[in-house]
């Protein structure tokens, strides 16, 4: 069984000083607030004035969640994935990778 799940997000967060990278999901953002459950689960509350960007991050490859494959292919893949082609990966966004981008 599949279901959706929220895309990747970075954010870059600053407090006027020092300059950090938080991914995961946004789950809201309101006027006060951006709501984000980080890679370890938590959720996190940034406060509006400290997000200075942000992005969408690209799926990565699933891993096979098996060994067996059919004419080449993972057997839990779609017969869709089979056929349509694949998307391009574009050059990696450093938020992506956890690192803030240089402003200069």
């Amino acid at each position: 069984m599949r279901a959706p799940t929220l895309p990747t997000s970075a954010l870059e967060i600053t407090d006027g000083k020092t300059t950090e990278v938080l991914r995961g999901h946004v789950i809201t953002v309101d006027d006060m607030e951006v709501t984000i459950l980080d890679r370890e689960g938590q959720v996190q509350l940034v406060p509006n004035g400290h997000v200075y960007t942000r992005t969408i991050c690209p799926e990565t490859a699933q891993a096979p969640s098996s060994a067996v494959d059919v004419r080449g292919r993972p057997a839990e893949d779609s017969v869709l994935e089979w056929v349509a082609p694949t998307r391009r990966m574009a050059e990696a966004d450093p938020r992506c990778l956890g690192r803030p981008l240089a402003h200069g």
